[in-house]
């Protein structure tokens, strides 16, 4: 008994068949958006956000700008969760955050950090 594939009855216009071998397009990259992330403009974001009192920030992907660590401790955590400290560093960085691969917190209140 032989095995019959189906075939779709739309016939593929040379329209269609571009479509369905390209990949998706995506409107811009974050680099031509937005100016370069570096440790000094999350730094400098951070220190006008949160006020910190201890604030060290560093990138790890050797200056590329696409991984950083962040350590801050702040008044701003004091009776917040860890997540929900996280959180607010997050709001904070919300437009350098897409252009990033990796991003590395340790988050304190400042009366757990003194």
């Amino acid at each position: 008994m032989a095995l019959r594939i189906a075939r779709s009855r739309l016939p593929l216009t040379p329209a269609s068949r571009l479509v369905a071998r390209t990949a998706p397009v995506f409107s811009r990259s974050y680099a031509d958006a937005h100016e370069p992330i570096t440790e000094d403009l999350i730094k400098a974001k951070l220190v006008d956000a949160l006020k910190p009192s201890q604030i060290r920030v560093m990138d790890t992907s050797g200056g590329c700008g696409t991984f950083f660590n962040i350590d801050v401790v702040s008044k701003a955590f004091n009776g917040l969760s860890k997540v929900k400290q996280q959180r607010l560093v997050n709001e904070i960085l919300k437009r350098e955050v897409p252009g990033m691969h990796g991003l590395s917190m340790r988050t304190m209140p400042e009366e757990e950090g003194q």
